[in-house]
C-alpha cells in the first residue's frame, strides 16, 4: 500500500510538480548549447534527433550531445529561464 506524504497540506505529487524545471548545458564537438526543460533527458534526445523538437542549431550538429551541467529544483519556466540568461549573459 502507497501512502502519500504530506507537508503542511502540500503532498509530495504536488511538491515534485511545482519544483519541475531544470537548467542544463549541453556539449558536442566543443560546441556548447544551454537550455530549460521540465524533461531534460527527453529534450536531449530531441538535440539528438532521436525525437523531433530539437533546436535548429543543435539538430544541426547532431548526434553527439551529452549533458555537462544539470541545475533542478525551479519552481518553473520564467525562474528556469531567467537562471539561464544570467548563465549566458554574466558580466
Amino acid at each position: 500500500m502507497c501512502k502519500t506524504l504530506i507537508i503542511n497540506n502540500i503532498s509530495a505529487f504536488t511538491i515534485a510538480r511545482m519544483n519541475n524545471w531544470a537548467f542544463y548545458i549541453i556539449e558536442n564537438a566543443g560546441k556548447t548549447y544551454a537550455g530549460v526543460s521540465p524533461d531534460p533527458k527527453r529534450r536531449l534526445r530531441q538535440h539528438n534527433k532521436e525525437i523531433s523538437g530539437g533546436a535548429k542549431y543543435t539538430t544541426s550538429h547532431a548526434p553527439g550531445w551529452k549533458h555537462v551541467c544539470l541545475v533542478h529544483g525551479f519552481e518553473n519556466k520564467i525562474q528556469a529561464m531567467q537562471f539561464e540568461w544570467a548563465v549566458n549573459f554574466k558580466n
